[in-house]
């Protein structure tokens, strides 16, 4: 069990504002695990946390971004408050790793991006949803038939609705999203290592906002010289030019449609060599930044 106490205040001289807003928020976890044998667990976990609005998403001021592009805090958010429940199976063995997870995600007051119009102006700023619903299943399969070969599949399949309304316009949306990765791993000789890795990610669902399905395959190869000391990399991203950012709109306010190439396709080659080697003692452990949002997904 843990309890959180914030205080947020709030003072402008420019604006005549000055408000203070206290909150408390209780945050109990839950988990458990049951060995079905040897190599096979089966654990459930329950959690909540608090997802506190960031300094940038707060300033309420405007900046330009192009001569009809403006981005915008709202100091008015509210926190976001979430419940997760998660059911998971493991099995270990020399040949086959498998993790399987079913979770389910409740947010209250979902923080999100929205877009608004003020005459010609595009204004991209932040709202409270009422609401954020997720659920789906996670799945992470590793097998090794041979010592020189192994692949990994990584798949995530959800389903996510959002409700809320900021302004007249709807901030809602909702549909199946899957998020897919496939991994070739090959060892053909002594030092040697070849990956090759897919990338499939269908259409994802953002209040507002959907986005279009992209793909990528990338290929890697790295070779280790001279015992270890020497390693030389080379990576081949995007090897089809098909990563692409599509992005669609329509609401009761306006329609809006953006593309984008993001990264382009990229090859890395690198060489790294060793000249003395030691063990690093103890180390510190990081903590998860609370106040960290995750927009979107």
């Amino acid at each position: 069990m843990r309890g959180e106490f914030s205080t947020v205040t709030l003072n402008s001289k420019h604006e005549a504002i000055n408000e203070r807003e206290n909150d408390f928020f209780v945050a109990p976890s839950l988990s458990a695990t049951y060995k079905i044998a040897e190599n096979q667990d089966l654990s459930l976990a329950l959690s909540r946390r608090i997802g506190r609005p960031t300094y940038p998403q707060l300033i309420p001021y405007m900046s330009m971004v192009d001569a009809t592009t403006y981005e915008q805090g709202n100091m008015h958010l509210d926190s976001e408050k979430a419940t997760k429940m998660d059911l998971s199976y493991s099995l270990h063995s020399e040949v086959i790793n498998l993790f399987v997870n079913g979770y389910l995600n409740y947010t209250t007051d979902y923080i999100s991006q929205v877009t608004k119009m003020n005459g010609e102006r595009l204004i991209t700023t932040y709202a409270n949803a009422d609401k954020d619903l997720k659920t789906g299943v996670d799945l992470s399969l590793k097998v090794t038939p041979a010592k020189w070969f192994n692949f990994s599949v990584g798949a995530n399949t959800y389903y996510v609705t959002t409700d809320g309304v900021f302004e007249g316009a709807h901030i809602d949306n909702r549909g199946w999203t899957n998020n897919s990765n496939l991994l070739l791993d090959f060892a053909p000789w002594k030092g040697g290592d070849i990956q090759v890795q897919y990338f499939v990610t269908t259409p994802q669902y953002y209040p507002q906002l959907t986005t279009s399905l992209t793909h990528q395959m990338n290929i890697g190869f790295k070779q280790r010289l001279l015992k270890g000391a020497m390693t030389v990399s080379v990576l081949l991203t995007d090897v089809f030019n098909t990563a692409k950012w599509e992005v669609w709109s329509h609401n009761n306010l306006f329609d809006l449609k953006n593309n984008s190439k993001n990264k382009s396709r990229m090859l890395w080659l690198g060489v790294s060599y060793n000249f003395n080697s030691f063990k690093q003692r103890g180390g510190q452990k990081s903590e998860n930044d609370r106040s960290l949002i995750r927009l979107g997904m």
